[in-house]
């Protein structure tokens, strides 16, 4: 055991200079680093190195379990736009891959709904990214994940509030947008990736006719059939 204490010193406790966050999770020393994740095994003495650019780590015990589940946020370059993606593993006396979620531009995170008195994952549709290379600023719609014990799937009306909360921040800052360039196709063009999460966020909250109202109030350009179809489409895939 004495042995074993020192090793884990060696490798984890001297100044932790290679990681930029070390933290422990049932039989295991987690670590992130410069484009690597590490798990060590302080009990059988086994490690395992994960590849992964740029990550950060969080933790959240989605299933109650009293134990954290692991989520390894890393992200990668696509037409230079950053776009990320989580790796959620289950985390006791060994390492289990629950899922890998491709989030697009849009960073994973845990959010408290106060509605649902919950943590939720929050990821964004990674089919959305190419309303974002000709935009202003990056955006998508959001997904809320739920946790089951054996699978994440989407959950909307149960965190209803997270939906509607980000829609204001976002309908505030195209208001901005259009306030200050113009009701025009021009402005509407350069907000495109804003106008299509908003208009998305809102139909799966089910508010179909604010849905609606954001195309009336942004959506000046003459393909607005075909802008409204391709997001609908994104749904359905």
């Amino acid at each position: 055991m004495k042995n074993l204490f020192i090793q884990i010193l060696l490798i984890f406790s001297a100044p932790c200079l290679l990681y930029a966050q070390v933290d422990t999770v049932g039989n295991f020393i987690i670590s992130s680093g410069i484009n690597k994740v590490s798990f060590f095994n302080f009990v059988e003495n086994k490690s395992l190195e994960l590849n992964v650019e740029n990550p950060s780590l969080d933790y959240n015990d989605f299933d109650d379990d009293g134990m954290n589940e692991v989520l390894i946020i890393g992200q990668q370059k696509f037409h230079n736009i950053t776009t990320y993606f989580v790796l959620i593993y289950k985390v006791d006396q060994y390492i289990n891959l629950i899922d890998s979620i491709i989030s697009g531009v849009q960073k994973p995170e845990l959010i408290f709904s106060t509605e649902a008195e919950q943590v939720v994952l929050a990821v964004g549709y990674s089919e959305f990214d190419s309303f974002n290379f000709n935009s202003k600023s990056y955006y998508s719609p959001i997904k809320l994940l739920s946790y089951d014990g054996e699978q994440f799937f989407i959950d909307f009306e149960e965190f209803f509030d997270i939906l509607i909360k980000e829609n204001d921040e976002i309908f505030a800052q195209l208001d901005d947008e259009f306030s200050n360039n113009g009701l025009n196709c021009n402005t509407t063009s350069l907000n495109m990736a804003a106008i299509g999460a908003l208009y998305v966020n809102y139909l799966n909250a089910g508010e179909k006719a604010m849905a609606e109202h954001v195309l009336d109030s942004f959506y000046f350009c003459n393909d607005r059939l075909e802008f409204t179809t391709k997001l609908k489409n994104i749904l359905t895939e």
